[in-house]
């Protein structure tokens, strides 16, 4: 399978980055997204604590 070049790969990227902010950058976040972030949060504080 052949490589993509650097231009390509920027084009690509660019074209999925465009694609993000018109469609789920511009969305708030809902509350189950937050609830599902803040535990995240707590599972890597649990983590780093020392047992």
């Amino acid at each position: 399978m052949p490589a993509l070049n650097g231009e390509t790969r920027h084009r690509i990227g660019q074209g999925l980055r465009d694609a993000y902010v018109d469609s789920c950058d511009a969305q708030p976040i809902t509350d189950d997204q937050i609830q599902l972030l803040l535990r995240l949060r707590q599972k890597e504080r649990d983590r780093r604590r020392p047992t």
